[in-house]
């Protein structure tokens, strides 16, 4: 291994007790900006989300699958594709049968839980009624 410069970090040893201790030159940068998301490297960006969505899948096989999303057709989409849940991968193709818009995130999961719960046929009711208060009036 060649020697480490005097730029790099240096490692002592101190007999005494046998502890490795660090020594760093300190260098800085100027901040780089990622080409791909256009914020500084190094920091976490999380874009504001204003709708979030509890929505309910009907599996090819009749069953039904419940998650929530801040975009529901994106989120079909990637069920559908194989990149979604483990139990959606064998049951497609996917169906999008119910959405419910929530305030928040937490409210979203919160509602997702709560209809996780309910049996088989409640679902298939919640869904009925929810289509048939979204049918225009003529």
């Amino acid at each position: 291994m060649p020697p480490r410069s005097r730029s790099q970090t240096q490692w002592l040893l101190d007999g005494n007790l046998g502890i490795a201790l660090a020594t760093s030159v300190i260098q800085t940068f100027p901040p780089r900006v990622s080409p791909r998301f256009g914020h500084f490297c190094g920091e976490t960006y999380n874009a504001p989300v204003s709708e979030y969505f509890c929505y309910i899948i009907e599996c090819a096989d009749g069953s039904y699958y419940t998650g929530w999303s801040t975009n529901p057709t994106r989120r079909l989409k990637e069920h559908n594709a194989g990149r979604g849940a483990r139990y959606t991968r064998a049951r497609r193709p996917l169906r999008l049968v119910y959405t419910e818009r929530q305030p928040d995130r937490s409210a979203a999961q919160r509602r997702e839980l709560r209809i996780k719960r309910l049996s088989h046929a409640r679902k298939e009711a919640l869904i009925i009624t929810s289509a048939v208060e979204e049918a225009p009036i003529n």
